[in-house]
């Protein structure tokens, strides 16, 4: 009796062990599998950094010619604002909202969204290290299914690159 006891004990451990290592895992997958798929939903809500126009003659217009608003969060804001030689904190996101132009009655208009990128910094993804700490996404049409940067570094960091000592973003904070 005494062994078939201590059989079910061992058993009923093995088994709660298992179950805690099944759960872990899943924990830990649900996780990265959220970093991965990070989108940010709630932007519009944050500190409104930047608006520009790029019309056509300017020489970024193909790609990105229409209405910007760039938009940070709190970490980012705490940067943003500091000026020259700043560096942002991990967690730190910019949004760039970039919509068509639409001209009625003498106004300059908000068309549809042409595309939604963000910069996101994680100075401890060894993974990011080739662009500065900052992970660079972009979605065709604001669709987070349509992600449209394949080649962060070539198609993002290397422009950023001029504004390294601003720890690569552009936007600047005015008064």
């Amino acid at each position: 009796m005494k062994t078939s006891g201590y059989n079910l004990k061992n058993s009923l451990s093995a088994k709660a062990a298992s179950f805690a290592l099944i759960v872990s895992v899943l924990a830990v997958y649900k996780i990265s599998t959220a970093e991965r798929q990070y989108f940010p939903t709630d932007y519009r809500k944050w500190h409104h950094a930047k608006t520009m126009i790029l019309e056509e003659g300017h020489p970024l217009y193909e790609a990105f010619g229409g209405i910007h608003h760039v938009y940070a969060n709190d970490k980012a804001y705490k940067s943003i604002n500091k000026g020259a030689g700043r560096k942002f904190e991990d967690g730190s996101v910019l949004v760039f909202d970039l919509l068509d132009v639409r001209k009625e009655g003498n106004a300059v208009i908000e068309g549809k969204r042409k595309v939604l990128a963000y910069m996101r910094k994680n100075s401890k993804d060894k993974s990011l290290e080739k662009t500065g700490g900052w992970e660079y996404k972009a979605f065709g049409g604001g669709d987070p299914k349509n992600q449209i940067v394949n080649d962060p570094v070539a198609q993002c960091h290397n422009c950023h690159m001029q504004v390294k000592d601003n720890d690569f973003v552009f936007t600047e904070w005015r008064e």
